[in-house]
């Protein structure tokens, strides 16, 4: 279950800001408790925006530590939106706060591939958190992905398409002030960081990405942290493309599996089409590529181009971390073969419906999908089942 929204508050405001103002000899830095009683305190008005940036803007100076990121992004979960509904099942928490540099965000048809293999995927992020990037928030509708304002719209969506986005404000009520609060501040806090730990949903599966070397090890030390007050979690830590929570497959990525507080390494090979820009460019630019996975239920699969490449590759490790291959060589094979990557019934079905005019197979992979949930029967029966019907015919 989430963390209880009623979590006892382990000090007082006045108590939190002695403990880490009180000197350079007697000052110390927050436990796992106290930094989750701080993010309580402040909402429930026992603590100002004075004394919480006050606290902030120390913890910015002197390096937050493990614990309080970790305590915070226990806080920020207590007064999400899933905190007083039903679960949702999703399956993987997919945070994307980076953004890149005047890029397509790939990453999205990874995701849209995952939630079309019974997968439930939640993506978040903050686009107004560095405006002068892409974010996940501004290409989600060109995709295909749905969004949602609250949970219960987020639940519907992954009824129907297995994924969905949430934008932060409308998960974390309170971010707007906390945004406030930093542009008074002229900084960022922990609290930033924190949004990529805090697994609104509950998800068993998450994914931590980082752009800054060394970072790996402290978001190890981070979800250890957190261990002793959360559920079972299985993510995977790697430094994202440009910071984003994407595969670089133009080189070589380390990827970190933590598994409920055991950690294992896979390296991911470079993966990409080799060539100069100019040769990558004909092979597909953006506009080329993205008119191309328009028209097929599996984009990426079987497709050389670089931008085909990063979703693969993408794919390729969420499929690791979901354990649906023993290795990540495996799952990239996987991913880039659409023959391996679909299942036959239901792929004959769905260019048996294309033939037939009316749909692509995106289409009707998606009308099969809906009778499946209707009927209550698995696609792959569903799929041989009309198959059948048709031979008789």
């Amino acid at each position: 279950m989430l963390s209880p929204v009623d979590f006892e508050v382990a000090m007082t405001a006045r108590e939190l800001v002695h403990a880490v103002a009180s000197g350079p000899k007697k000052a110390r830095t927050l436990t796992v408790d106290e930094a989750r009683s701080m993010i309580h305190l402040w909402t429930q008005g026992e603590m100002d925006d004075l004394q919480l940036g006050a606290v902030l803007m120390i913890m910015r100076h002197r390096g937050e530590t493990a614990a309080e990121v970790a305590g915070a992004a226990m806080g920020l979960r207590d007064l999400s939106v899933f905190a007083n509904v039903p679960e949702l099942a999703a399956t993987l928490d997919w945070p994307c706060y980076a953004g890149k540099r005047e890029q397509f965000p790939w990453l999205l048809f990874a995701a849209l591939r995952l939630g079309k293999k019974q997968q439930r995927i939640l993506l978040h992020g903050d686009e107004l958190a560095s405006p002068k990037r892409n974010h996940v928030a501004a290409f989600v509708k060109q995709v295909g992905i749905p969004t949602a304002i609250d949970a219960n719209g987020a639940a519907k969506a992954l009824d129907s398409k297995g994924v969905v986005y949430m934008a932060l404000d409308s998960m974390l009520p309170l971010w707007p002030r906390v945004r406030e609060l930093h542009r008074t501040l002229g900084l960022r806090s922990l609290l930033t960081q924190a949004v990529r730990f805090f697994n609104p949903a509950n998800c068993q599966y998450g994914v931590r990405s980082y752009f800054h070397h060394g970072l790996d090890q402290h978001y190890l030390a981070v979800l250890n942290a957190m261990a002793t007050s959360c559920h079972k979690q299985d993510l995977v830590i790697f430094r994202g493309h440009q910071g984003e929570a994407e595969i670089n497959p133009r080189i070589e990525n380390q990827l970190l599996f933590w598994r409920d507080g055991v950690v294992t390494s896979e390296v991911l090979p470079v993966c990409a089409p080799e060539g100069t820009q100019a040769q990558l460019q004909q092979l597909g630019t953006d506009e080329d590529v993205l008119a191309r996975f328009a028209n097929v239920a599996r984009p990426g699969a079987a497709d050389s181009s670089l931008q085909a490449a990063t979703v693969n590759a993408t794919l390729a490790v969420m499929l690791r971390l979901l354990q649906q291959d023993n290795s990540v060589a495996a799952a990239l094979t996987r991913a880039n073969n659409s023959k391996l990557q679909a299942n036959h019934a239901i792929s004959t079905l769905c260019r048996m419906l294309v033939k037939q005019g009316g749909h692509n197979e995106d289409e009707a992979f998606q009308l099969l999908r809906k009778k499946s949930m209707h009927s209550g029967i698995s696609m792959d029966k569903l799929a041989r089942q009309l198959l059948q019907h048709v031979a008789v015919a």
